[in-house]
């Protein structure tokens, strides 16, 4: 519902941008710093999921000012008065990014201003010996055009807002919120409460939960130790269409638990599971037992993954990760060592290293695959009729409010990615971020028979775009049960097609933090990211339903119409009528360069 609230008027005369609190924001610069002074043995082990209590966040300072080198300890001591200091904050900023997209297949530029505005008050508490503690935000973010049209390729929005906006003159207003209350001591505790949440080592990259992902109301339980540690958490998310994420309907819930097992010093094995599932509530979720099994036992069949994650330190500031996500896989194939089947899965090998006393303050490379189908599992109409229609929402698909929650890369695509950061003052940090990528759209791979289905089909209730709403089953009408895609089901197909898209991406990112006056501070930020992307439209539907139409002999199909165009049931003409369809989609790709240019500033009180 569209709100014309005037008081908006008076909000937007101040401007902002504001960072988030840090037991908030697991996205904020604190833990990218944090990581650092655990690999370098600075600060002891980190709780395993991000973000952490205020009293971790308080315990990480302490030894990071004991044990910490000249540059550590001044770093420090600014976070910890931000985060001992005054109880509440009301921050004051703007940002603006400027877009220039040059098409280099019509030689046509554009160029798109867009702007954020978002005034915000947000607050730390402590209670009972930092026993508990709360964080919070509220906000009002104002947008002059719909934020995902103004971001590089598969990057995820940062502000979490993006339902039932207020329309006030050119800007769509939305409100902002987080909190987290936080129950225990340093290394066993609870945290409840809205806001987002990242696990692994790679900040903004997981498999499993991304930090980049949107915030949730969330329940979660964090015990770490010398040698073991434990987390679960248990959210409930929005469900949206199965068709292309529009929509929201609640009912929708994610579990999570991870155990890490740490046997010699430098090395550390976790295991992790997920359980995604809709329409009921499900206790199995809160308990720490093994998902797959509760599953079995409750004769459920909801979207479970599991994975295995190796971290090895082979010394001081360096570490080497593996991680394999597992969404499904076809084990008899996999003992005859035959890989080309429904092995649905992502896979990350990188390193980061954190040097010491070096104004270079962290590198990390990563290598990162998601092959085809994985995360994008489907829903049916009801538990008793295996129909797909236009409103068919997904309460199985790993999304949440239409945004992924693992990887923002799509299915089938592969990824390398570059970041080196600098701080050469303690108040001045500069990042590199270059990434290459690749990306193919599965449906290229089909049988003419398949295709031929999803163009019959009417027009919403498949996506044949190659994204994680690009399922892997038909409906069956009149069934329990729906009908595989035998391609999807058989095969892996993994950039086997023979059009890729190919993304290159390389960003600056600057941020400077200023005393501007008594108990003000001022923060500014740069950024400039390039962007080339070969075979754009790639991700475009290749068989959208409702183009071709059947032509009907009493209940038996004799023929299909395209463009006005008849073609007859044989394999021949099948197999032309795909190819006519296949090459209107080939004809539509393109390349594009798009330079994105952004500069903000943060006033807080």
């Amino acid at each position: 519902m569209k709100r014309h609230l005037s008081i908006f008027l008076a909000l937007l005369t101040f401007v902002s941008f504001a960072s988030a609190q840090l037991s908030l924001d697991p996205d904020d610069d604190f833990y990218f710093i944090a990581q650092s002074w655990e690999l370098r043995g600075v600060v002891s082990s980190l709780p395993p999921m991000r973000p952490y209590p205020l009293g971790n966040i308080k315990a990480i300072l302490e030894e990071a000012i004991e044990k910490g080198n000249e540059r550590d300890k001044q770093i420090a001591q600014d976070y910890w008065q931000q985060v001992t200091g005054k109880s509440w904050t009301l921050s004051l900023s703007a940002s603006a990014t400027g877009k220039i997209e040059s098409n280099r297949s019509e030689s046509d530029n554009s160029f798109d201003p867009y702007f954020i505005l978002e005034p915000k008050v947000a607050g730390d508490h402590f209670f009972y010996k930092d026993m508990v503690s709360m964080g919070y935000s509220a906000g009002i973010a104002a947008f002059s055009s719909e934020p995902d049209e103004m971001l590089p390729i598969y990057t995820n929005i940062q502000t979490d807002t993006l339902a039932d906006p207020a329309t006030v003159g050119p800007a769509d207003c939305y409100l902002d919120f987080n909190d987290v209350l936080a129950l225990g001591k340093k290394n066993v505790f609870i945290q409840a409460g809205i806001f987002r949440s990242g696990w692994g080592p790679f900040i903004d990259q997981g498999l499993s939960l991304n930090d980049s992902s949107f915030h949730r109301t969330g329940l979660s339980f964090t015990y770490t130790g010398e040698k073991l540690s434990y987390t679960q958490l248990f959210a409930a998310i929005a469900a949206s269409h199965a068709y292309d994420g529009s929509g929201l309907l609640p009912n929708k819930f994610l579990a999570f638990h991870a155990i890490e097992f740490s046997p010699v010093e430098k090395i550390s094995l976790a295991y992790y599971e997920n359980i995604v599932y809709g329409k009921r509530f499900e206790p199995a979720g809160f308990l720490p037992v093994p998902y797959m099994i509760s599953e079995e036992l409750t004769g459920s069949t909801d979207n479970v993954q599991m994975g295995l994650m190796i971290k090895f330190k082979p010394f001081s500031g360096f570490l080497w990760t593996t991680d394999l996500f597992i969404d499904d896989f076809d084990i008899d194939e996999i003992v005859k060592l035959n890989i080309d089947s429904k092995n649905r899965l992502g896979f990350m090998n990188g390193f980061i290293y954190a040097p010491e006393d070096s104004f270079c303050s962290q590198l990390s490379v990563n290598y990162v695959i998601i092959t085809p189908y994985t995360y994008s599992h489907w829903d049916y109409d009801s538990d008793t009729s295996s129909t797909i229609s236009p409103a068919t929402y997904s309460y199985q698909n790993y999304t949440n409010n239409s945004i992924p929650m693992g990887s923002a890369i799509p299915p089938n695509s592969d990824a390398l990615t570059f970041r080196i950061e600098f701080r050469p003052k303690k108040n001045l940090t500069v990042s590199v971020d270059t990434r290459f990528m690749r990306h193919a759209n599965v449906c290229e791979s089909l049988t003419d028979d398949e295709a031929i289905t999803y163009l019959l089909a009417d027009d919403g209730v498949y996506a044949t775009d190659g994204s994680i709403y690009n399922h892997a089953n038909f409906a069956n009408e009149g069934k329990e049960t729906g009908t595989h895609v035998d391609t999807a089901w058989d095969h892996l197909n993994f950039l086997s097609q023979d059009h890729k898209m190919y993304v290159f991406q390389a960003g600056v990112n600057a941020k400077a933090h200023i005393n501007a006056f008594k108990k003000t501070k001022l923060s500014l930020n740069f950024g400039y990211t390039f962007e080339y992307i070969r075979n754009k439209g790639v991700d475009a539907n290749m068989f959208p339903g409702g183009k071709v139409l059947p032509v009907k002999n009493a209940d038996t199909i004799t023929g299909y119409t395209y463009n006005g165009k008849t073609y007859s049931t044989s394999e021949a003409d099948k197999k032309a009528l795909v190819e006519d369809v296949r090459k209107e989609w080939e004809a539509a790709l393109y390349d594009v360069i798009n330079n994105y240019f952004t500069l903000g500033f943060t006033l807080k009180f």
